[in-house]
């Protein structure tokens, strides 16, 4: 009995180490102006970890892009390489999807993309998807403004906002997503576009529709929020 269960912890564990080593083998794009990691680096266990360690994913890389070009540069490597790509913003998926739920992701990390600014004359806000809702809920009370959300100070706005986002104030306010009236993304194929009412109105309509969208049409750089009701 005891060598039946060695014999199954070897099998899983000799499956585990090729999947791991089919990724590292896999080429890695000479990506330039952000910091990005891969298998073997040291920072990659880390930077790599579900929130559910549960799933045990692994991307090819793990990129921290600072402005929209790099964005659409990662994007638009993963596009021409065939490659899943996924946004990651608070990482607090159950089911790992900041990974990209499947190994062999291009993993953007949004933590560079946290700027919070608000505008007293039009009563929006700008809003970076990496942004926590602890973050946001401090600088838009600075302004006696709010905004409906969830309760979980540390959840970052590009998932919540993603999946609609519910929260103690939806019954009079409804859902944070219904606040949206613009976005910046890019497209899949690298395109950088600008979604409004006016302005590539089926894009908006698709990512303002409070269901999980395709990553790589979502630019994890600013959101504009109306600020207050």
């Amino acid at each position: 009995m005891l060598i039946s269960l060695t014999d199954s912890f070897f099998v899983v564990f000799i499956s585990l180490c090729s999947v791991s080593l089919q990724v590292a083998a896999q080429a890695i794009p000479g990506f330039s102006g952000f910091n990005y990691t891969y298998y073997g680096q040291p920072d990659f266990p880390a930077a790599s970890e579900a929130f559910n360690l549960r799933y045990t994913y692994v991307p090819r890389l793990v990129a921290y892009p600072t402005t929209i070009e790099h964005v659409s540069q990662i994007v638009r490597a993963a596009y021409e390489n065939k490659v899943n790509v996924v946004a990651r913003s608070g990482g607090h998926s159950y089911v790992a999807a900041g990974l990209g739920g499947k190994n062999s992701s291009y993993v953007i990390d949004t933590q560079n993309f946290r700027s919070i600014t608000y505008d007293p004359t039009s009563q929006t806000a700008i809003i970076g998807v990496g942004a926590r809702l602890g973050d946001i809920i401090k600088a838009l009370n600075q302004n006696g403004r709010a905004l409906p959300h969830g309760t979980c100070a540390y959840v970052g706005w590009g998932g919540h906002i993603a999946f609609g986002g519910y929260g103690f104030t939806t019954r009079l306010w409804g859902l944070a997503v219904d606040s949206v009236i613009g976005v910046d993304a890019v497209l899949a194929n690298g395109t950088v576009a600008r979604a409004s009412k006016d302005v590539n109105a089926d894009l908006f309509w698709s990512l303002d529709s409070g269901v999980p969208f395709p990553c790589p049409s979502f630019h994890p750089s600013s959101l504009s929020f109306t600020a207050g009701f």
